[in-house]
């Protein structure tokens, strides 16, 4: 799981995405959580709005690569243990808000595949789960950077968030 996240919807003049950079976070409370452990740890990383980590290659020499790989390894492992941890009750949150954002996508004019069954979601979530950005026919690289934040920030991706809850 490389990169989680959830959106929240703000009315500001300014790119939301570049103030969240800026300060420190992102739209992605899982990222969030993420980049703050390996600030914690020491390391000068930086985060996107989308909650991309990103550890620059100058400030992260070749002899140090293998313990920063550890320490992200470590950081990402609190989120994912906590994904691990769900119940069904809990997947079945998730379920509903992945059909709410399913909804939401399709009023943005985006083609999304039918959803599973809760059941089958339920049984699958921790393995090849659903997920309505990857079943729709959104296309990240070729749609315009302000359109993908504008589509984001509208339509909330629970996979952002998930694991962020302690």
């Amino acid at each position: 799981m490389l990169l989680l996240a959830s959106l929240t919807a703000c009315a500001s003049t300014s790119d939301p995405g570049e103030e969240a950079a800026s300060s420190g976070t992102s739209q992605s409370p899982a990222a969030n959580v993420v980049y703050q452990c390996l600030v914690d740890k020491g390391w000068d990383v930086t985060i996107s709005w989308d909650g991309g980590i990103e550890a620059n290659s100058n400030d992260i020499p070749d002899a140090q690569s293998d313990t920063y790989d550890e320490a992200s390894a470590e950081c990402w492992a609190v989120v994912e243990d906590r994904v691990a941890a769900y119940t069904p009750e809990r997947i079945a949150e998730v379920y509903a808000m992945e059909l709410a954002t399913r909804e939401c996508l399709i009023e943005q004019g985006l083609s999304v595949d039918e959803p599973p069954s809760e059941q089958a979601y339920i049984d699958t979530f921790h393995g090849e789960r659903w997920m309505a950005y990857m079943a729709s026919d959104i296309d990240t690289v070729a749609t315009d950077e302000s359109r993908y934040k504008e589509i984001a920030t509208a339509c909330p991706q629970p996979s952002w968030s998930l694991g962020a809850e302690e």
